[in-house]
Protein backbone atom coordinates (compact mmCIF):
# COMPACT_ATOMS: atom_id res chain seq x y z
CA UNK A 1 0.00 0.00 0.00
CA UNK A 2 1.57 3.22 -1.11
CA UNK A 3 1.19 6.64 0.73
CA UNK A 4 0.85 9.16 -2.21
CA UNK A 5 0.98 12.47 -0.07
CA UNK A 6 4.30 11.11 1.65
CA UNK A 7 5.75 9.09 -1.63
CA UNK A 8 6.06 6.27 0.37
CA UNK A 9 5.31 2.64 0.92
CA UNK A 10 2.70 2.22 3.50
CA UNK A 11 2.30 -1.18 4.20
CA UNK A 12 3.89 -4.60 3.14
CA UNK A 13 2.06 -7.74 2.22
CA UNK A 14 0.73 -8.67 5.26
CA UNK A 15 -1.93 -10.93 7.66
CA UNK A 16 -4.33 -8.13 9.39
CA UNK A 17 -6.80 -10.09 12.47
CA UNK A 18 -9.25 -7.62 11.85
CA UNK A 19 -9.97 -6.92 8.49
CA UNK A 20 -12.17 -9.46 6.87
CA UNK A 21 -13.74 -10.53 3.45
CA UNK A 22 -16.74 -8.96 4.31
CA UNK A 23 -15.87 -5.34 4.84
CA UNK A 24 -14.66 -5.12 1.44
CA UNK A 25 -17.41 -3.68 -0.58
CA UNK A 26 -17.14 -0.42 -1.88
CA UNK A 27 -18.01 2.86 -0.34
CA UNK A 28 -17.25 0.97 3.16
CA UNK A 29 -14.24 2.54 5.60
CA UNK A 30 -11.97 0.03 7.12
CA UNK A 31 -9.11 0.69 9.87
CA UNK A 32 -5.95 -0.84 9.12
CA UNK A 33 -3.16 0.35 11.34
CA UNK A 34 -5.03 3.15 12.86
CA UNK A 35 -5.28 4.13 9.30
CA UNK A 36 -8.94 5.20 7.93
CA UNK A 37 -9.03 4.10 4.52
CA UNK A 38 -12.01 4.50 2.32
CA UNK A 39 -12.84 1.82 -0.27
CA UNK A 40 -13.41 3.84 -3.75
CA UNK A 41 -12.71 1.62 -6.39
CA UNK A 42 -11.81 -2.09 -7.35
CA UNK A 43 -8.00 -1.99 -7.99
CA UNK A 44 -8.36 -4.29 -11.57
CA UNK A 45 -11.07 -5.90 -13.59
CA UNK A 46 -10.79 -9.28 -11.67
CA UNK A 47 -11.46 -8.05 -8.36
CA UNK A 48 -14.05 -6.33 -9.83
CA UNK A 49 -15.92 -9.34 -11.27
CA UNK A 50 -15.25 -11.49 -8.12
CA UNK A 51 -15.93 -9.09 -5.51
CA UNK A 52 -18.32 -6.81 -7.80
CA UNK A 53 -21.47 -8.80 -6.72
CA UNK A 54 -20.87 -9.09 -3.03
CA UNK A 55 -21.86 -5.92 -1.13
CA UNK A 56 -21.47 -2.87 -1.81
CA UNK A 57 -22.84 0.95 -0.96
CA UNK A 58 -24.58 3.17 -4.14
CA UNK A 59 -26.23 6.74 -4.20
CA UNK A 60 -30.16 6.68 -4.51
CA UNK A 61 -31.33 10.51 -5.10
CA UNK A 62 -34.96 10.99 -5.02
CA UNK A 63 -35.73 13.84 -7.20
CA UNK A 64 -37.93 17.03 -6.55
CA UNK A 65 -40.91 15.47 -8.34
CA UNK A 66 -41.12 12.90 -6.17
CA UNK A 67 -39.63 14.19 -2.42
CA UNK A 68 -43.67 14.25 -1.62
CA UNK A 69 -43.59 10.34 -2.01
CA UNK A 70 -40.12 9.94 -0.07
CA UNK A 71 -41.52 7.92 2.27
CA UNK A 72 -43.28 5.46 0.02
CA UNK A 73 -39.93 5.02 -2.00
CA UNK A 74 -37.76 4.62 1.29
CA UNK A 75 -40.38 2.19 2.11
CA UNK A 76 -39.92 0.14 -1.10
CA UNK A 77 -36.16 0.29 -0.59
CA UNK A 78 -36.07 -1.22 2.25
CA UNK A 79 -38.52 -4.17 1.33
CA UNK A 80 -35.90 -4.67 -1.85
CA UNK A 81 -33.39 -5.87 0.63
CA UNK A 82 -31.55 -2.48 0.94
CA UNK A 83 -30.13 -0.94 4.16
CA UNK A 84 -30.20 3.11 4.78
CA UNK A 85 -27.00 4.11 5.83
CA UNK A 86 -26.94 7.75 5.30
CA UNK A 87 -29.85 10.25 4.11
CA UNK A 88 -29.95 13.64 3.48
CA UNK A 89 -32.33 16.61 2.28
CA UNK A 90 -30.52 19.36 0.26
CA UNK A 91 -30.75 21.74 -2.66
CA UNK A 92 -28.42 21.51 -5.56
CA UNK A 93 -27.19 25.31 -6.63
CA UNK A 94 -26.83 25.53 -10.68
CA UNK A 95 -23.22 24.48 -10.59
CA UNK A 96 -23.25 21.36 -8.42
CA UNK A 97 -26.18 20.01 -10.61
CA UNK A 98 -24.24 20.78 -13.62
CA UNK A 99 -21.40 19.10 -12.38
CA UNK A 100 -23.56 16.02 -11.31
CA UNK A 101 -24.51 15.67 -14.89
CA UNK A 102 -21.26 15.75 -16.44
CA UNK A 103 -22.23 12.76 -18.27
CA UNK A 104 -24.87 14.68 -20.21
CA UNK A 105 -23.00 18.00 -20.65
CA UNK A 106 -23.93 16.97 -24.67
CA UNK A 107 -27.23 15.89 -24.12
CA UNK A 108 -30.13 18.50 -25.83
CA UNK A 109 -32.22 18.57 -22.64
CA UNK A 110 -29.44 19.16 -20.35
CA UNK A 111 -30.77 22.74 -19.44
CA UNK A 112 -34.24 21.07 -18.90
CA UNK A 113 -32.95 18.35 -16.69
CA UNK A 114 -30.87 21.36 -14.63
CA UNK A 115 -33.56 23.41 -14.37
CA UNK A 116 -35.79 20.46 -12.71
CA UNK A 117 -33.15 19.01 -10.65
CA UNK A 118 -32.83 22.29 -8.63
CA UNK A 119 -36.57 23.47 -8.89
CA UNK A 120 -36.47 21.99 -5.48
CA UNK A 121 -35.26 20.32 -2.56
CA UNK A 122 -34.01 16.38 -3.14
CA UNK A 123 -32.93 13.30 -1.12
CA UNK A 124 -29.78 11.99 -1.21
CA UNK A 125 -29.04 8.43 0.41
CA UNK A 126 -26.48 5.84 0.49
CA UNK A 127 -27.81 2.31 0.28
CA UNK A 128 -26.32 -0.69 0.79
CA UNK A 129 -27.29 -4.34 -0.05
CA UNK A 130 -25.37 -7.18 -2.44
CA UNK A 131 -24.87 -5.63 -5.66
CA UNK A 132 -26.34 -2.37 -4.71
CA UNK A 133 -25.76 -0.82 -8.02
CA UNK A 134 -27.10 -3.21 -10.24
CA UNK A 135 -30.24 -3.84 -8.27
CA UNK A 136 -30.80 -0.45 -7.20
CA UNK A 137 -31.31 0.25 -11.22
CA UNK A 138 -33.59 -2.72 -11.71
CA UNK A 139 -35.64 -1.61 -8.99
CA UNK A 140 -35.56 2.26 -10.61
CA UNK A 141 -36.59 0.18 -14.09
CA UNK A 142 -35.67 2.23 -17.80
CA UNK A 143 -35.08 5.92 -17.37
CA UNK A 144 -38.33 7.39 -19.63
CA UNK A 145 -40.89 7.06 -16.57
CA UNK A 146 -43.62 6.16 -19.53
CA UNK A 147 -41.06 3.50 -21.07
CA UNK A 148 -40.99 2.17 -17.35
CA UNK A 149 -45.10 1.51 -17.47
CA UNK A 150 -44.73 -0.61 -20.07
CA UNK A 151 -41.06 -2.26 -19.28
CA UNK A 152 -41.24 -2.88 -15.44
CA UNK A 153 -45.05 -1.42 -14.58
CA UNK A 154 -43.78 -2.17 -10.69
CA UNK A 155 -40.50 0.24 -10.89
CA UNK A 156 -40.06 3.05 -9.35
CA UNK A 157 -39.92 5.62 -12.24
CA UNK A 158 -43.21 3.89 -13.38
CA UNK A 159 -45.21 4.55 -10.18
CA UNK A 160 -44.12 7.83 -9.04
CA UNK A 161 -42.42 9.38 -12.31
CA UNK A 162 -43.94 11.38 -15.21
CA UNK A 163 -41.62 11.68 -18.66
CA UNK A 164 -37.40 10.92 -19.08
CA UNK A 165 -36.73 14.32 -16.96
CA UNK A 166 -39.14 13.99 -14.28
CA UNK A 167 -38.80 10.26 -13.44
CA UNK A 168 -38.59 10.10 -9.89
CA UNK A 169 -35.29 9.29 -8.57
CA UNK A 170 -31.85 8.49 -10.19
CA UNK A 171 -28.87 5.70 -9.64
CA UNK A 172 -25.25 5.29 -10.72
CA UNK A 173 -25.47 3.28 -14.08
CA UNK A 174 -22.37 1.18 -13.69
CA UNK A 175 -19.07 0.82 -10.93
CA UNK A 176 -17.22 3.10 -12.80
CA UNK A 177 -19.94 5.58 -12.74
CA UNK A 178 -20.94 5.24 -9.08
CA UNK A 179 -17.05 5.82 -8.12
CA UNK A 180 -17.05 9.31 -10.03
CA UNK A 181 -20.12 10.27 -8.19
CA UNK A 182 -18.78 9.29 -5.29
CA UNK A 183 -15.62 11.51 -5.56
CA UNK A 184 -18.78 14.62 -6.60
CA UNK A 185 -17.10 16.46 -3.66
CA UNK A 186 -19.87 18.95 -2.84
CA UNK A 187 -22.57 16.50 -1.99
CA UNK A 188 -21.12 13.55 -1.12
CA UNK A 189 -18.33 14.03 0.67
CA UNK A 190 -19.48 16.45 2.59
CA UNK A 191 -23.08 15.58 3.36
CA UNK A 192 -22.82 11.79 2.80
CA UNK A 193 -20.24 10.17 4.13
CA UNK A 194 -18.69 13.37 6.86
CA UNK A 195 -22.29 14.63 7.78
CA UNK A 196 -20.72 17.95 7.81
CA UNK A 197 -23.54 20.81 6.74
CA UNK A 198 -23.59 21.75 3.11
CA UNK A 199 -22.82 25.38 4.20
CA UNK A 200 -19.14 24.75 4.94
CA UNK A 201 -18.53 23.01 1.53
CA UNK A 202 -17.05 26.25 -0.03
CA UNK A 203 -15.41 26.77 2.59
CA UNK A 204 -13.87 23.42 2.22
CA UNK A 205 -13.20 23.51 -1.10
CA UNK A 206 -11.41 26.71 -1.39
CA UNK A 207 -8.99 25.89 1.41
CA UNK A 208 -8.08 22.28 -0.10
CA UNK A 209 -4.48 23.52 -0.48
CA UNK A 210 -3.55 24.46 3.17
CA UNK A 211 -6.10 21.22 3.91
CA UNK A 212 -3.78 18.75 1.75
CA UNK A 213 -0.51 20.13 3.79
CA UNK A 214 -2.80 20.10 7.07
CA UNK A 215 -2.10 23.77 8.01
CA UNK A 216 -2.54 24.70 11.24
CA UNK A 217 -4.78 27.63 10.51
CA UNK A 218 -7.16 25.57 8.29
CA UNK A 219 -7.62 22.79 11.88
CA UNK A 220 -8.30 26.13 14.05
CA UNK A 221 -11.23 27.49 11.87
CA UNK A 222 -12.59 24.12 11.25
CA UNK A 223 -12.28 23.40 14.64
CA UNK A 224 -14.26 26.30 15.15
CA UNK A 225 -16.85 25.91 12.27
CA UNK A 226 -17.96 22.42 12.87
CA UNK A 227 -17.48 22.35 16.50
CA UNK A 228 -15.32 19.59 16.63
CA UNK A 229 -12.24 18.34 19.07
CA UNK A 230 -9.06 18.16 17.52
CA UNK A 231 -9.29 14.22 16.89
CA UNK A 232 -12.15 14.68 15.45
CA UNK A 233 -10.74 17.37 13.12
CA UNK A 234 -7.70 15.56 11.83
CA UNK A 235 -9.76 12.67 11.15
CA UNK A 236 -12.04 14.85 9.10
CA UNK A 237 -8.81 16.70 7.68
CA UNK A 238 -7.48 13.04 7.07
CA UNK A 239 -10.66 12.08 4.88
CA UNK A 240 -11.03 15.34 3.16
CA UNK A 241 -7.63 14.35 1.77
CA UNK A 242 -8.66 11.19 0.60
CA UNK A 243 -11.33 12.04 -1.25
CA UNK A 244 -10.52 15.39 -2.97
CA UNK A 245 -7.28 13.95 -4.18
CA UNK A 246 -8.43 10.48 -5.33
CA UNK A 247 -8.91 11.09 -9.11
Amino acid sequence: MHDVKNHRTFLKRTKYEDLHLEDLFIGNKVNVFSRQLVLIDYGDQYTARQLGSKKEKTLALIKPDAVSKAGEIIEIINKAGFTLTKLKMMTLSRKEATDFHIDHQSRPFLNELIQFITSGPIIAMEILRDDAICEWKKLLGPANSGLARTDAPGSIRAVFGTDGIRNAAHGPDSLSCAARVRRFKNILILVLFLNVDIKVKHFVTAEVGQIYSADVGVEKTLTFCLGLNCVSVIHLLSELVTWLWSE
